[in-house]
């Protein structure tokens, strides 16, 4: 599946490609003509299935993907989705507010937006379960701040399972 940048958009337009399989891996077949792949993984030595037995990763799909790339839209992306500065500093200086309420037990106590580039796993998952749905309301458009409370809420579920 091949990634093409168009207006400002991610895309994979080949959604036909077939699904990976284990036997990819065991035969070596997935990748071999791009040059990606330098050596088999120590990993086909150990009788498990590379596709099937792995669960997908919830901190690096959606805290340190989803999570980061809408908020680094929000901050910085094109005119037409880009919070203006002043909005931006309204949630931040909501963020940084709350920082005195957040327990101990948490690891990492909330930042500024303008800090985003330096924000770790952990508190993009604090944004997006708990600070976020406060923050940013009436700050996001309605239609954004929904379509926000939607993922949120998709996610709790998720982690709740």
């Amino acid at each position: 599946m091949t990634q093409q940048n168009e207006n400002n958009r991610m895309t994979f337009p080949d959604s036909n490609a077939p699904k990976r399989k284990d036997s990819d891996f065991d035969s070596f077949s997935h990748d071999n003509d791009s040059g990606h792949i330098l050596e088999k993984s120590p990993l086909l030595k150990v009788d498990i299935g590379l596709v099937t037995q792995f669960p997908l990763d919830y901190m690096h799909m959606v805290c340190l993907g989803v999570m980061r790339k809408l908020l680094i839209s929000w901050c910085r992306g094109p005119l037409n989705v880009r919070l203006c500065s002043r909005d931006i500093d309204i949630v931040s200086n909501r963020l940084v507010s709350y920082s005195r309420n957040i327990p101990d037990e948490l690891p990492r106590k909330p930042r500024s937006l303008r800090e985003i580039d330096r924000w770790k796993a952990t508190e993009f998952r604090m944004f997006l379960l708990y600070l976020g749905p406060v923050v940013l309301k009436k700050v996001l458009p309605s239609n954004r701040y929904n379509h926000f409370l939607i993922l949120q809420v998709a996610i709790e579920f998720y982690v709740m399972k």
